[in-house]
Order: C-alpha cells, then sequence, then structure tokens
C-alpha cells in the first residue's frame, strides 16, 4: 500500500517550515507506480493552471509505501 505526498512551497521565498505544507493523497494505491502516475498527473495540473496553487510551487514529491511488498505483486 502506497500513498502520495507532494510538498508545495511558497515561490520565490526560502523553504521553512513557514513557507511550505505538505499536501496528502487521500488515496491509497497498490503499486508504486500508480501511486507516481496520480502525483505526475496532480504536478502536470498544476504546471497548465498555475493559478489553483495560491503562489506555490511543487518542491518534493515521495511515495510512501506502508506495508511489505509481497512476492506475487499483490
Amino acid at each position: 500500500m502506497f500513498t502520495a505526498a507532494i510538498m508545495m512551497c511558497l515561490m520565490d521565498v526560502e523553504r521553512s517550515f513557514e513557507t511550505c505544507s505538505v499536501a496528502y493523497g487521500k488515496a491509497k494505491y497498490k503499486t508504486e507506480e500508480t501511486c507516481w502516475a496520480s502525483i505526475n498527473i496532480r504536478v502536470l495540473y498544476f504546471s497548465r493552471y498555475p493559478e489553483t496553487t495560491n503562489g506555490h510551487e511543487v518542491a518534493f514529491a515521495k511515495c510512501t509505501s506502508w506495508l511489505p511488498i509481497s512476492d506475487n505483486g499483490v
């Protein structure tokens, strides 16, 4: 099980606790590939519609694995 997170920071200022926030995905993914696909879609959306970011930019993204990966891929 994977979850996605995107760290968004205010543009043109030093990155810090006060200027950045992390948006957690509200979904879980069976594979890391689908997790990253979800992140990539969101980042593409932000690049096409920068007005939706309220002056923030993507600083970092991560897919986190919460369970051991099984041998059969399920």
